[in-house]
């Protein structure tokens, strides 16, 4: 090997060590801001309404709302109640990481809390490792690093199963992507367990398959096909086992309209309709994220990110609004990375990068203290 392709090497080596511990010191500083600044709304009482200040509480601003659903689950099971929120809106995967608690004999919101943290560090370093080949080295560090600073990524940080969806989603690309179609098979059918979103990346999987068409031949070809199928199957899987469990198959969608999603071809004009019938800070947060992450998408098309990935991405951004509700579109947008890619795109200066990580540690205090109101 001549000197010149040793020197290349080395150099290609440095830069990918220094791009993942940059994106781990972002992880970790994103993380240690989010839960400190959590405790310090909930310690001084800066909140929107009375909120109760103390140490005796913990986290509680890290493990409310959703959290308390999820934490349900992992007690007592699954129960539609008709009419009412119930928990069939809230998928299996994480409620059953919960339980790991019980006989641990540990608290399921230290578990919650550990689990979403961590899986949202594994979910970064996978984007960065995806996004080298959509955008180049220096943008994809960014684009992980912007999903870490990211004012609704609060929710890695929350008893929110967002961060472990991510890195199973994730996961299973880059591994089809190395021709590991076994391991994208279980990792896709776990996403699918987790979030109703990962059924999108259906699309990303099987463009990968289809690059890949003249390797895949014989038992391969079929274990690629069923990782493409992997995340509609577990979601199915989930509706069997409500079938099983509550008499009623479609128990998630019923409970789903309880939740304000009513679903059908009427449900785009409910959700435009609440704009107007019902507005909120909140709601109006939502939409605003949508027509963001809507740009971020347009602008990652344009800088290169595989059409299947955008294509991915809208989905997951659309999908709320077809069900009815742009109701929490900003977290849920956290699994259209593809977004990510393209706001990094477009912020290649100094000025422009430090700018927006600003402006994302503001909001960021800003999405904690409305979780005394709101659900994020």
């Amino acid at each position: 090997m001549s000197a010149v392709a040793t020197t290349t090497e080395r150099r290609r080596a440095y830069s990918v060590s220094r791009g993942r511990l940059l994106v781990i010191a972002a992880w970790a500083l994103s993380r240690a801001y989010v839960t400190g600044a959590a405790v310090a709304i909930q310690l001084f009482g800066i909140a929107l309404k009375p909120w109760q200040p103390g140490w005796a509480h913990h986290f509680a601003l890290l493990v409310r709302w959703d959290g308390h659903w999820y934490r349900t689950i992992a007690a007592s099971g699954y129960l539609i109640l008709p009419g009412h929120h119930s928990d069939p809106a809230f998928f299996p995967l994480y409620p059953l990481v919960l339980r790991i608690a019980q006989p641990l004999g540990l608290s399921e919101n230290a578990v919650g809390l550990v689990v979403s943290n961590v899986a949202s560090l594994g979910a970064l370093l996978l984007l960065r490792e995806l996004a080298l080949e959509w955008v180049g080295d220096e943008t994809a560090t960014r684009t992980a690093v912007l999903l870490s600073v990211f004012p609704f990524s609060i929710v890695f940080s929350m008893v929110y199963p967002e961060g472990l969806g991510l890195f199973l989603i994730l996961g299973a690309a880059l591994a089809a992507r190395r021709g590991r179609w076994g391991v994208a098979t279980v990792a896709a059918f776990a996403a699918g367990l987790t979030r109703p979103e990962a059924v999108a990346y259906a699309i990303p999987l099987a463009g990968i398959a289809l690059s890949q068409r003249r390797v895949l031949t014989g038992t391969r070809a079929g274990v690629a096909a069923a990782a493409v199928l992997a995340a509609p199957a577990g979601t199915a899987t989930f509706s069997l086992y409500l079938w099983q469990a509550t008499g009623s198959a479609t128990a998630w969608q019923a409970s789903e309209r309880t939740w304000g999603r009513p679903g059908g071809l009427g449900a785009p004009w409910h959700a435009f309709a609440a704009l107007v019938e019902q507005p909120s800070p909140w709601l109006y947060r939502d939409t605003a994220a949508t027509v963001l992450y809507l740009a971020g998408l347009a602008l990652a098309y344009r800088a290169g990110v595989p059409r299947t990935w955008v294509a991915a991405g809208a989905a997951v951004v659309l999908l709320p609004v077809l069900t009815g509700s742009f109701e929490s579109i900003g977290r849920y947008g956290l699994l259209a990375p593809a977004a990510f890619a393209g706001f990094a795109s477009l912020l290649r200066t100094r000025r422009r990068w430090w700018s927006a990580v600003l402006v994302c540690v503001v909001l960021a205090f800003g999405a904690l203290v409305s979780l005394t109101v709101s659900a994020p």
